[in-house]
């Protein structure tokens, strides 16, 4: 992590039980209709009593599915009653939400649908109590345990940053015996293995980003033909850039998307807390994309501007485009699309560079070094093309539903991005994609 502040954001890493109660909750999930049951559009339906049945339903088929896994838990979860169960219900909903922040590719299917449940929760009350608590996080565990200052260790931030197991080893050591008269090792172990996840998560995140900015950069200078220059309506843009118009937009907008990654966790908590917020009520709408909970997100717009505008200021040059960030409207209708959205430039990025690295391993197959010359000019010449393509139309306005919400605002750029992925298949170059083992943008949705 950069900074001590971001501490407060990094969650802590599940125990074996809490890995219980998310096996449960995965299940208990799968198996709700909730939104199917609430979400509903078009005729008069009582939505509370609706909300009512819903929510004590959910609770009734984690409090079975404890039963079945923990016998002597169960009954005594059993023989209370629900609200008597409050604190093991929000313990539960907890560790679903700390996992999805630390594990943004799972829950895919599942994790909406426990947000909105907890989201009714929090806004109409109908069970009379709250099924919500705070995130647990490295900074609450070291809190609870009144040794908040071993955050600022020397020795804590080495552990957390080397790849040397010896010196992890040293530096655990010299923790514990300062700080283990007040945290038990294994808990001060645990504080460092959190800090790393999420050191990793970062990396693997921001990593391919800045590799492709560097990519960029690479064309800043470039002549005919290999320029990015696009026009209003030529090869579906609906955006029209000189070729430096076109390289300082994409540059401004991977800069952004980097600055946005290595701040994913702090938005992740905020996001989670707009959702979740009692006085914050959504109206269910149309969207031209479905129906969504249309619900204005203050926190995450305020946080999202001052990420915009720390960019703006490291650019250096005329910011290129719109600075509108979208929130609570039809075209991001709450929190959770926004959070959503920006989860997937890894999975737009990596194939893109894991094609590009893999090409050169191609100079070994004469044939297929036959094929390259014949369509595309040869090795250098195929990379540029890939990459242009992507410069240009991959950053080019389009995506939108209709001609007019196109464009060039902060989370048009990544419906752009999308658009283009999903093309991808009707690409002179998509079987080179296919050749270097490319299987598609969008991630496992097995769980």
């Amino acid at each position: 992590m950069e900074s001590r502040k971001q501490l407060k954001y990094v969650p802590l890493r599940l125990t074996e039980e809490e890995r219980g109660y998310l096996r449960i909750l995965e299940a208990g999930l799968r198996v709700s209709e909730y939104t199917a049951k609430i979400d509903i559009y078009g005729y008069y339906h009582n939505k509370q009593n609706t909300i009512k049945k819903q929510q004590k339903e959910m609770l009734a088929i984690l409090s079975g599915l404890l039963v079945s896994a923990n016998y002597r838990l169960g009954k005594k979860i059993v023989s209370r009653s629900l609200k008597e169960n409050k604190e093991l219900f929000k313990a539960i909903f907890e560790v679903g939400r700390r996992y999805k922040i630390m594990n943004p590719a799972k829950m895919r299917t599942s994790y909406g649908k426990m947000m909105h449940l907890l989201q009714d929760a929090a806004i109409y009350n109908v069970l009379g109590f709250s099924l919500i608590k705070p995130i647990e996080t490295v900074e609450t565990l070291c809190e609870k345990h009144q040794c908040i200052e071993i955050l600022g260790e020397e020795e804590l931030r080495r552990a957390c940053e080397t790849k040397n197991g010896q010196e992890k080893q040293e530096c655990m050591q010299h923790l514990q015996e300062k700080y283990g008269n007040k945290m038990e090792s294994t808990k001060i172990e645990r504080v460092i293995n959190s800090i790393r996840d999420a050191n990793t998560y970062i990396e693997q995140c921001a990593k391919p980003i800045k590799k492709i900015i560097n990519t960029i950069e690479t064309f800043k200078q470039s002549q005919p033909p290999n320029l990015l220059t696009i026009r209003n309506g030529v090869d579906g843009a609906r955006l029209s850039h000189s070729h430096e118009q076109q390289y300082w937009y994409v540059h401004q907008s991977l800069s952004l998307w980097h600055e946005i990654m290595k701040n994913m966790y702090k938005l992740w908590f905020v996001a989670q807390a707009d959702v979740l917020n009692e006085t914050n009520r959504y109206k269910l709408q149309d969207t031209g994309q479905g129906l969504h909970r249309v619900q204005y997100a203050p926190t995450v717009s305020k946080l999202m501007y001052s990420i915009l505008s720390k960019v703006q200021n490291q650019t250096g040059n005329h910011w290129v485009g719109s600075s509108v960030v979208h929130l609570g409207d039809r075209d991001v209708p709450n929190a959770l699309i926004f959070i959503d959205k920006y989860t997937q430039v890894p999975r737009i990025i990596n194939p893109i560079l894991a094609c590009i690295q893999k090409i050169d391993d191609m100079k070994g197959e004469q044939g297929l070094l036959n094929y390259i010359q014949a369509y595309f000019g040869g090795i250098n010449e195929l990379k540029i093309a890939i990459l242009r393509d992507f410069f240009r139309h991959g950053f080019d306005g389009s995506g939108a539903d209709n001609y007019y919400d196109a464009g060039s605002c902060i989370d048009g750029r990544l419906t752009s991005a999308w658009n283009w992925c999903s093309k991808i298949a009707k690409k002179k170059y998509y079987p080179i994609f296919q050749m270097t083992g490319f299987v598609g943008f969008d991630g496992d949705w097995s769980r």
